[in-house]
C-alpha cells in the first residue's frame, strides 16, 4: 500500500523508514507535502499502533493519508495545508506484535510506557509501571496484576530502550529543524484528546499554539 501511495503521488509523497523493530522490521513514515511548493514549511508528525492490538489508530494514519491525497488541489484546505506543511505519518509503530494482537513490543514493553516523560511512574489505585526489560534477556513479564492497588506494566529498563521508541524519538529530534508543529499518537478505543499527559507534576506547561490546536480539534470534533 505505502508503494501504491508513492506510484499514484509521486510529487505529493516519500516513503521511508524511521528505523527497526526488534525483529528488523522497518517502521515505514509516508511523507505527504506538495513537493513543486518553494515554500517554507512546518511539520507535523502522527503515528499510530504503538499498541499492537489498537488496529484502528494505524488505521485511521492510513486513512487521513488517502484522505489528502485524494483531496490535493480539489479541497482549498487540503491544498493549502500540502503547499506550506510536510505532514509525516506512521501507521504502524509496533510491527512486530500488529499480527499477533497484543499490546506490548517483541520484548514484553509497553512502547507507550518507554519514554523519558514520567517514566517508571507509580500510580496506587490505578496501578503503574515497572522498571524491568526482559529478564535474563529471555522472559517476558508483561504485567503484574496487584489487585486492587491496580496493574503494573513492564516499561523497560530505562527510557528509550526499545528500538521502536528510540525510531520516534530520532526521528522527532530530526524534525525540530523543520519547524516541527506537534506530536499526535493514534490510539483506539476511547473517544476523546488527550494533552498533555497528566502527570504528577507535568514538566512543561501547554503553549498558547498548543492550547490553540486543541481548542480547535475539540471544536471541529464537538460540532
Amino acid at each position: 500500500m505505502f508503494n501504491g501511495f508513492n506510484d499514484n503521488h509521486p510529487d505529493l509523497v516519500k516513503v521511508f523508514s524511521i528505523g527497526k523493530s526488534v525483529l528488523g522490521k522497518d517502521i515505514w513514515c509516508i511523507r505527504v507535502t506538495d513537493e513543486k511548493s518553494n515554500a517554507e514549511k512546518s511539520s507535523c508528525f502522527i503515528d499510530g499502533c504503538i499498541y499492537g492490538n489498537e488496529w484502528a489508530g494505524g488505521e485511521a494514519c492510513l486513512y487521513l493519508a488517502e484522505y489528502l491525497l485524494i483531496n490535493f488541489n480539489a479541497n482549498e484546505t487540503i491544498t493549502q495545508i500540502l503547499n506550506s506543511s510536510e505532514v509525516y505519518i506512521v501507521p504502524l509503530v509496533n510491527s512486530d506484535r500488529r499480527q499477533e494482537n497484543t499490546r506490548w513490543n517483541e520484548n514484553g514493553i509497553d512502547l507507550n510506557r518507554n519514554f523519558d516523560i514520567d517514566f517508571g511512574r507509580l500510580l496506587l489505585k490505578r496501578g503503574g509501571m515497572f522498571r524491568l526489560g526482559k529478564l535474563f534477556d529471555v522472559i517476558t513479564i508483561l504485567y503484574i496484576n496487584l489487585g486492587k492497588l491496580g496493574i503494573y506494566e513492564n516499561c523497560g529498563r530505562y527510557p528509550f530502550s526499545e528500538l521502536e521508541t528510540q525510531a520516534i524519538r530520532d526521528f522527532t529530534r530530526e524534525l525540530e529543524n523543520n519547524d516541527f508543529s506537534f506530536y499526535i499518537e493514534c490510539h483506539t478505543a476511547d473517544h476523546c484528546i488527550y494533552y498533555p499527559w497528566g502527570a504528577f507534576k507535568p514538566p512543561f506547561e501547554i503553549s498558547k499554539q498548543e492550547q490553540y490546536i486543541y481548542d480547535y480539534v475539540t471544536e471541529w470534533r464537538m460540532g
